[in-house]
């Protein structure tokens, strides 16, 4: 969940990073069934989003076996009025 607790309108921008590529991940950031990087939340409201990791297709080896990796997920808000 997104929350706009301040007076005023705000763009919000939601980056995903996979730190190491240890793993073959994709992210998706979707509301609703819609996918989404960036919106405009009005003040007071909140926003219900989904963060989905997606494995990559085709990348099956065993060599994942036991890998972990770091997701970095960074919000930027920007007043927009």
């Amino acid at each position: 969940t997104v929350a706009n607790d301040s007076e005023v309108a705000v763009e919000y921008e939601i980056i995903a990073r996979n730190e190491h590529n240890n793993l073959p991940l994709q992210f998706q950031l979707m509301d609703g069934e819609t996918p989404v990087d960036a919106a405009q939340l009005a003040p007071g409201k909140t926003k219900d989003l989904t963060f989905r990791i997606i494995w990559e297709a085709g990348y099956t080896s065993d060599s994942y076996i036991g890998m972990v990796d770091t997701i970095q997920l960074t919000i930027t808000a920007t007043q927009i009025d």
